[in-house]
């Protein structure tokens, strides 16, 4: 219709088509290309793993990181936004460093039930981590996050958005993750326990609390 009006031209349509063709095929995944290089997995895991670790960003800790003693990871199943079969949950990438933390995974939108059992095992606890996701939405998990708040001292990894805080300001440790998938949480896993230093810098401001730039570059 914008063609056939004016609104368009039809060079700029041509132009823009051809465009997107040539960049379809300097990337190799033009329409029936069949001499396509099938994909590194294995470069590919590692470049978005290094992405993930230079990102992870540390705005509070106090005196909790890196983790010690017995830990209980409480997080969501499904913490990325585009949901993918076989991901973990933070809590299982954390016991495979440390195969004596308890795991418990929680639905999105945890039930009284799973905010009670959370807080059963934090008793036996000396630190625990929460993953969160989107805390503005999700008002359960904050619910989950104050319960445990008054049994131990916590750390709170946001795995989508970095305003969690927001809904918990008191929260005495504070991890962004920016993701739920696997290499967000591998990289969020290795500052939890002390295995690399957090390099990450928050990427936009918080209102009232945090400026953009803002990042601990170490645990202290």
């Amino acid at each position: 219709d914008a063609v056939r009006s004016g609104t368009i031209t039809s060079a700029r349509l041509e132009a823009s088509v051809r465009k997107i063709v040539d960049l379809k095929r300097a990337y190799s995944i033009y329409l029936g290309r069949r001499d396509a290089p099938a994909p590194d997995l294995v470069a590919n895991g590692r470049a978005s793993l290094d992405l993930a670790r230079d990102g992870i960003t540390l705005l509070r800790n106090r005196a909790i990181l890196p983790l010690r003693g017995r830990i209980l990871a409480v997080s969501p199943r499904n913490a990325d936004l585009a949901v993918l079969e076989g991901q973990p949950s933070l809590g299982a990438v954390i016991a495979r460093r440390r195969p004596d933390a308890v795991v418990q995974n929680i639905p999105l939108r945890p039930t009284s039930s799973d905010i009670d059992r959370a807080v059963d095992a934090a008793r036996s606890a000396d630190t625990v981590v929460v993953g969160t996701t989107d805390l503005l939405t999700y008002s359960e998990q904050t619910q989950l996050v104050r319960a445990l708040m008054k049994e131990k001292s916590i750390v709170m990894v946001s795995l989508r958005g970095p305003y969690d805080i927001l809904a918990v300001p008191d929260v005495p440790a504070y991890i962004c993750a920016y993701g739920g998938r696997e290499p967000s949480l591998i990289a969020a896993a290795e500052i939890l326990l002390g295995e690399r230093k957090p390099t990450g810098s928050l990427p936009a401001e918080i209102p009232g609390m945090f400026a953009i730039g803002a990042g601990m570059h170490d645990f202290a």
